[in-house]
């Protein structure tokens, strides 16, 4: 099973019964037989920070602990993450920030380097991403050898045989079925059309190509416009808690 990111923003200052309300919630609505994905799947919590924060600067400190594998929030059957917050007028400012990374970067890996750079951010977009790549072109390594499959209408509906003989084989059964049945077989989208089998060199067992290509990225050139909060006093009344983390799903 897998695991995936949640997060929930829940009104109420006293943080157990907030939390065990959002719990009985969201098994309530994504069933309780676990691997839901939500705080349902959570039965205990951490808190991160004793000072009340603004959504934005919630926001920031939570994804900062996503882009941290050692957070104990980033454990799918660890605690979820809890962060007291409070509403703020404060505002935004807007900032444009230009960098390089290494390969292609994901949006992760972008928000890590905006956050490097800003807290309180409030939300990101990427206007510019130009990729340098390099072009690699390789020989594979082994014996070459002949495979036969079966195609029909430039499509493979086989997989590859050591011989002729069983790639025959595999065409005179997609024949008989598509005579017996009256129907065009798997893989085939119109009755009475012509089937070939056709060779292929290839290296090792499998459909491994005697020659390779890819295009390696080696570097990004990244341009983002940042909105952050402005600097402002976050009132002192709490709203409620930011409950994030990863669950099983």
């Amino acid at each position: 099973m897998g695991a995936c990111q949640f997060e929930a923003w829940v009104q109420g200052i006293d943080i157990k019964d907030a939390f065990d309300t959002e719990v009985q919630q969201a098994r309530y609505e994504c069933g309780s037989g676990g691997y839901t994905g939500t705080i349902a799947e959570k039965d205990h919590f951490t808190i991160l920070t004793n000072e009340i924060l603004s959504v934005s600067e919630a926001e920031a400190l939570m994804r900062k602990h996503f882009s941290d594998d050692n957070s104990p929030v980033c454990d799918k059957w660890g605690p979820c993450g809890a962060i007291p917050y409070g509403k703020s007028n404060a505002g935004t400012i807007e900032k444009k920030l230009k960098f390089r990374v290494d390969g292609r970067p994901s949006p992760t890996d972008i928000m890590r380097e905006v956050d490097k750079k800003f807290t309180s951010v409030v939300n990101t977009t990427t206007t510019t991403l130009k990729t340098k790549y390099k072009t690699v072109i390789s020989t594979t390594e082994g014996d070459a050898s002949v495979k036969y499959f079966v195609q029909s209408n430039g499509r493979a509906i086989s997989g590859l045989y050591e011989s002729q003989a069983g790639a025959r084989a595999f065409m005179k059964s997609v024949l008989e079925e598509e005579a017996r049945t009256g129907e065009p077989p798997k893989g085939v989208y119109n009755l009475g059309q012509e089937y070939r089998v056709v060779g292929r060199r290839v290296r090792g067992a499998s459909d491994e190509g005697l020659v390779v290509g890819i295009n390696e990225p080696i570097h990004t050139d990244v341009e983002v416009v940042v909105q952050i909060a402005k600097e402002t006093k976050v009132p002192p009344t709490q709203e409620g808690w930011l409950f994030f983390g990863w669950a099983s799903s």
